[in-house]
């Protein structure tokens, strides 16, 4: 490598380090650090922070269950409480068997909420095909689409397809039938 060209790469990376923010990562802040204390720790301050942890993730469950409850209208409102209610309870064990992995990266708070929001989710849709049956009986595959056109559904898409293109050819004029083909 020649000398400009090792100063011309040089200055290039130079330029892209100061273009690029530096980011550092300082760890948890105070509340999340407490919040992993209190879950680490034994006896009733755990067991305090356990619950506490369990009505935020009931929240955010109830929420994301509460977001979704139009795409399934033949469920109760019962229904929906339980599903809020099993999904935190879902979320809570992930959480407590991930807190090892928690880096920091955002508040405690927000990297277990998401635990509860796709708990939820999960569940909902799990729920909405629940009860529901594909047609597996040899009289009900007439029903499903084969993907190739009957012979009679051939035929006419010929005669259409011929007709179609002596129209283009004999009606339309070469500007016309430019426009056309571009289109298409």
């Amino acid at each position: 490598m020649t000398i400009v060209a090792a100063v011309s790469v040089g200055a290039v990376e130079a330029s892209r380090a100061a273009v690029r923010p530096s980011v550092e990562l300082t760890g948890p802040d105070a509340e999340s650090r407490a919040w992993v204390s209190a879950l680490q720790a034994s006896g009733r301050r755990r067991d305090e922070a356990v619950g506490r942890l369990h009505e935020l993730l009931l929240s955010a469950a109830r929420f994301e269950v509460n977001r979704r409850r139009a795409t399934l209208p033949h469920l109760r409102g019962d229904d929906f409480d339980d599903l809020a209610m099993q999904s935190a309870g879902d979320a809570l064990v992930a959480v407590l068997s991930k807190l090892d992995s928690y880096r920091g990266d955002s508040k405690f708070t927000t990297w277990s909420y998401k635990f509860a929001l796709l708990e939820a989710a999960v569940k909902l849709r799990r729920r909405a095909w629940q009860g529901r049956e594909l047609p597996l009986q040899p009289e009900a595959w007439s029903l499903f689409p084969t993907g190739r056109p009957s012979p009679e559904a051939g035929a006419e898409h010929s005669e259409l397809f011929d007709e179609l293109q002596k129209a283009i050819s004999n009606e339309l004029t070469p500007h016309q039938r430019e426009v056309l083909v571009a289109i298409l």
